[in-house]
């Protein structure tokens, strides 16, 4: 199921960081990640901001296996990035930080 809390940053052993919802599954040898995208730099920021390239642009799919075998990482990122990648490809809903106060 597509949710926030299954957003995830997958570090391959390549160095590439892959976002997208990790669908866990009860094979052991890949993950299934849908909608994923690469994190890189953007080059006009100067490295203080990140790019969302999707990884199956060129593809009909919008999920992806990837082999257990070639991950080094699965991670939470950080709410910044959850936030962006769920505007982009989620729900385009942004929950407001807990320290929102109305008053």
């Amino acid at each position: 199921m597509m949710t926030r809390d299954s957003i995830r940053l997958v570090i391959m052993d390549t160095g590439e960081h892959i976002l997208g919802y990790v669908d866990s599954n009860d094979d052991d040898s890949y993950i299934l990640i849908d909608k994923p995208v690469s994190l890189v730099p953007d080059p006009q920021s100067e490295g203080r901001s990140m790019m969302f390239i999707p990884y199956l642009q060129f593809t009909v799919e919008d999920s992806a296996r990837f082999p257990r075998r070639g991950i080094r990482h699965i991670l939470t990122p950080q709410p910044q990035l959850v936030d962006g990648y769920d505007k982009q490809y989620g729900s385009g809903i942004i929950i407001p930080d807990s320290g929102f106060n109305l008053n």
